[in-house]
Formats: structure tokens, C-alpha cells, sequence
């Protein structure tokens, strides 16, 4: 019988309330003397996968067995845990595995559309996870701040990043409105970070930006009065960063 239930599973930090099994007789009393040994094995209830730590096979000490030091290490989800020894009925109970610590952020929706001086076509979203990528929806770590920068700048730094580039998460969610690039067109890194946690970065391209002048790139030469110029005259249409 399971005399105590598994509860407080959280990811990879073992099970709060340890689960006790005590063998009875026909007559619901502890076989005091049974050397029978006991298992336990975890099955998901949907499509979420865990796997078992601790020592899940044990002998009873007076009919009892307390699976110490039991966990389980996965996604978030439902389990079955099943009891079983041979000869004797199966017990089945479910328990809950909640996330575990956070370790890393993780770049759900990268930036993406980026022009010189203009918002992010496409905003980053970034996502607090533990160590197997479960989102971190509560306790202090799911509402730290999210800080986007740039990454291996050359001197002077051909470019910066503009707007609110720290994001304060909720339940583990940092969603940017704002980013955006102003300077040179390029290749750049953007590098996401909250506190220690492992960081995240992605590679974007900035294009130019909205035209804000002309540009002469070739000038008039040896002007001859009545007789044009003897060259072209090339010019062009740059943004503010003169793209």
C-alpha cells in the first residue's frame, strides 16, 4: 500500500515528500518480516519526458520502504509513478514536476528586419530556462532583467543599440518593443544576458535606413563655361548614418 504520496517534484532537486511503501498481508497488516524487493518506475501522462534519479529498487526495513533521495529530471509535466514487487499489485500514483533552477536564457524569437535608426521589424523574445529548457515561471529569477548588447565592436564603434535594451522578464518571458541599430550597415552580434545566467546571442544584418539626404559622391570638374562639365555628376541617397 502506498502509506505516504510523492509530492513537490522539482526538477533536478529531488521530491519534497518521499514516498512510503508498506507491504501488508491479506489482513491489512505490515509483513514485518519481508525481504521482497521494491521498485519504481516513471511513465510521462502526456508528451512531456522525465527520467528517474536516486535508487529506484529497495528492500523494506520492517515492511516499509522510503524511497529517499527520489527525483525525477526532465520536462515539465504529469507523471505515473508505478510501485511494483512480484507477486503483489502494482500502485500507481501522479505527480507533478515543476522547473527547476535557472540556468541559461534562451532566444525564443530572434531579432530579425533590422534598418539603420529604425525599430526591429521583428522584436526578440527571450525566455528564462533551466537546465532542460524548461521555462521559468516563478520565484526571483523569473523576473530578472534581460539586457541586449553588441558584441565585438571594432574602435571607434561603427554602431550602437538604442532603445529599452533591458526588459524586466515576467514568469520567465522578456519580450523587447523597441530595439533598434544605429550606424553602419553590416553584420553584428547581439548578445542577451540576465544576471549569471548563460547568455544567448544571434547574428543580425542592418541595412539602411529611411533616406535623410543626398549624398555627392563624384563633383563637378574642370567647369567650362557654355561647355558642361567633363565629367558626371554621381550622387546619392544616404541615411542619417550615410548608408
Amino acid at each position: 500500500v502506498l502509506t505516504t504520496s510523492a509530492t513537490g517534484a522539482v526538477n533536478r532537486a529531488g521530491i519534497s515528500t518521499t514516498p512510503v511503501i508498506t507491504i501488508l498481508d491479506i489482513s491489512g497488516n505490515a509483513v514485518t518480516n519481508s525481504s521482497a524487493n521494491v521498485s519504481v518506475a516513471v511513465t510521462p501522462v502526456g508528451s512531456a519526458t522525465a527520467d528517474l534519479s536516486g535508487t529506484a529498487s529497495r528492500t523494506p526495513t520492517l515492511g516499509v520502504v522510503s524511497f529517499t533521495g527520489l527525483g525525477l529530471n526532465g520536462q515539465v509535466g504529469s507523471y505515473t509513478l508505478t510501485y511494483s514487487s512480484s507477486g503483489l499489485a502494482d500502485i500507481t500514483q501522479v505527480i507533478d514536476l515543476t522547473h527547476g533552477e535557472a540556468t541559461k536564457v534562451s532566444i525564443e524569437t530572434p531579432a530579425a528586419t533590422a534598418r539603420a535608426g529604425v525599430g526591429f521589424g521583428t522584436q526578440p523574445v527571450i525566455r528564462i530556462l533551466d537546465q532542460d529548457n524548461n521555462l521559468v515561471t516563478t520565484g526571483a529569477a523569473s523576473t530578472q532583467t534581460v539586457v541586449a548588447s553588441l558584441t565585438g565592436l571594432s574602435s571607434p564603434e561603427p554602431v550602437v543599440i538604442a532603445g529599452d535594451v533591458d526588459i524586466t522578464a515576467s514568469g520567465g518571458q522578456a519580450d523587447f518593443t523597441d530595439l533598434r541599430l544605429n550606424g553602419k550597415v553590416s553584420s553584428y552580434t547581439i548578445r542577451y544576458a540576465a544576471g549569471s545566467l548563460a547568455t544567448a546571442s544571434q547574428s543580425i544584418q542592418l541595412l539602411a535606413g529611411d533616406v535623410a539626404a543626398l549624398k555627392i559622391t563624384t563633383g563637378p570638374a574642370n567647369a567650362v563655361a557654355g561647355a558642361g562639365f567633363a565629367n558626371d555628376v554621381e550622387l546619392e541617397l544616404v541615411d542619417a548614418y550615410e548608408n
